[in-house]
């Protein structure tokens, strides 16, 4: 079995006067190929907990784009595009897979697309069609949207702000991969957007009230039929229709 692994992660501040560009990105790595391996395999980040639980798993990982940038203004257009291009055409490139990991950020906007995690998503989907699994990972302060829940089979969050679980939920998300392409489960995702904005400094997961909202969702999350569940707070500083907080189970 193939798993390609792509990572697209921003976010984005509508309410800085600069853009990000392409600069941005190459000044903290656009990468592709092994040369993702070589970069983000020994890190603290999702995409190395991808790799660490499929080669445990026995699942050979493709590795095939991975670019960032540090938080900023909206991603100029063009460049935006190209990187995106830039994705699928190496995931094309990268022959019949069995599913794809993936790491969005979940509050990336660009001047072309506001919700633009879900939209390259949705292009990631079109490429390898219905019904290979496409499992994505998000950071917390992800902006939800409708497309992102539509295009992937399961969507799973970091659950720490300050962020100090990326690789953890990088492994979550790869062994949820695992177990669904050895036909173990079948995940069905669903997602409720309460109308609720969580004020950025009351994001600490360590302390009420949100704290306590985990610890109830772990309640919850007990239920042998959960087999992910993620807060997302949002991001107050992104000024897009899906900005606020949610809930996908």
């Amino acid at each position: 079995m193939r798993v390609a692994v792509v990572a697209l992660l921003q976010e984005s501040n509508t309410f800085v006067d600069g853009v990000t560009t392409r600069l941005h990105f190459e000044q903290e790595g656009v990468v592709r190929g092994e040369a993702m391996r070589r970069k983000w395999g020994g890190a603290m980040h999702e995409v190395a907990g991808f790799f660490e639980i499929l080669e445990a798993e026995g699942i050979e990982a493709v590795p095939v784009f991975a670019a960032r940038a540090i938080p900023y203004g909206v991603i100029d257009a063009g460049d935006f595009d190209d990187l995106v291009r830039e994705m699928l055409s190496a995931l094309r490139a990268a022959g019949p897979v069995d599913g794809v990991l993936a790491a969005p950020h979940g509050a990336t906007v660009a001047e072309n697309h506001p919700d633009a995690d879900g939209w390259w998503l949705s292009e990631v989907r079109r490429i390898i069609g219905p019904d290979k699994p496409l499992i994505a990972t998000l950071d917390p302060h992800a902006n939800l949207s409708e497309d992102m829940v539509r295009a992937t089979n399961a969507l799973v969050a970091y659950r720490t702000n300050p962020h100090i679980d990326e690789r953890e939920t990088g492994q979550r998300a790869a062994r949820l991969m695992a177990r669904t392409l050895r036909g173990e489960i079948f995940p069905v995702q669903a997602a409720v957007f309460p109308p609720l904005v969580i004020n950025i400094q009351c994001q600490n997961t360590s302390v009420p009230p949100l704290r306590d909202l985990y610890e109830w969702a772990d309640i919850a999350g007990a239920n042998p039929s959960v087999l992910s569940q993620s807060i997302l707070m949002g991001f107050p500083y992104a000024d897009v229709r899906e900005m606020g907080a949610a809930v996908v189970v």
